[in-house]
């Protein structure tokens, strides 16, 4: 295993693992790091962010998984992102700030597609041409995003998605498994696309929507 050092911020949820798995097989040795706990989910050690020393505050980082208590009762989907942004501001305040994209070795990106910092592509996903994925976008496996979609900063898209052409998904929006996005719409910021939904239309800011063909059901 390779001594190169890569935080992993947030690291008491079991997402991190694909980000484990993707890192060590870039040649990355991980070094795990929660807000809050000290063990990850199969009780191995994690560093606490307050102990972080300024020399390993200064590593190259990604943003993984965490589980926070005041979260446990929550919807998914809301956990989920509201988890997202209070890593990325524990980061912050932990002064984070060498971001490093990492991309599982079976993943394809076209050369034309841009990958902002602290991006994850998990395995066996598709990034097609003229693509954008701003900082902090997080792939799931097995995922096939197409050609001319913008993700914007802190998008998570989960496993088996579909995104076909011409789509943008704004800031903190949250694709739930097995989802299909059709060509040309807007997924709005915060909002959440249910597991296995078919998107035909925009998606408003802040709702949730589900079913075939997808409708808002939630807030």
């Amino acid at each position: 295993m390779s001594e190169t050092p890569l935080l992993i911020f947030g690291a008491s949820a079991r997402f991190v693992r694909d980000i484990i798995d993707a890192a060590e097989l870039r040649g990355w040795h991980p070094l795990l790091v929660d807000p809050l706990n000290d063990v990850d989910p199969w009780g191995g050690p994690v560093v606490r962010a307050a102990q972080l020393s300024d020399e390993q505050r200064r590593l190259p980082a990604i943003i993984g998984d965490a589980s926070f208590p005041d979260l446990a009762g929550a919807a998914r989907n809301v956990k989920i992102i509201e988890t997202h942004r209070r890593l990325r501001a524990s980061a912050a305040e932990a002064a984070i700030s060498h971001w490093m994209t990492v991309v599982h070795p079976s993943a394809v990106v076209a050369s034309t597609a841009r990958l902002g910092d602290a991006v994850f592509v998990g395995a066996q996903s598709t990034i097609a041409s003229s693509t954008m994925l701003d900082d902090h976008v997080q792939i799931n496996r097995n995922t096939s995003i197409g050609h001319d979609i913008h993700l914007h900063e802190g998008v998570q898209v989960g496993p088996g998605v579909t995104l076909t052409s011409g789509i943008t998904v704004e800031r903190d929006a949250f694709i739930a498994a097995g989802a299909t996005l059709v060509n040309d719409l807007t997924v709005g910021e915060g909002a959440t696309v249910a597991a296995g939904a078919v998107v035909l239309r925009d998606v408003p800011a802040g709702v949730v929507v589900a079913g075939v063909p997808a409708r808002v059901v939630g807030q």
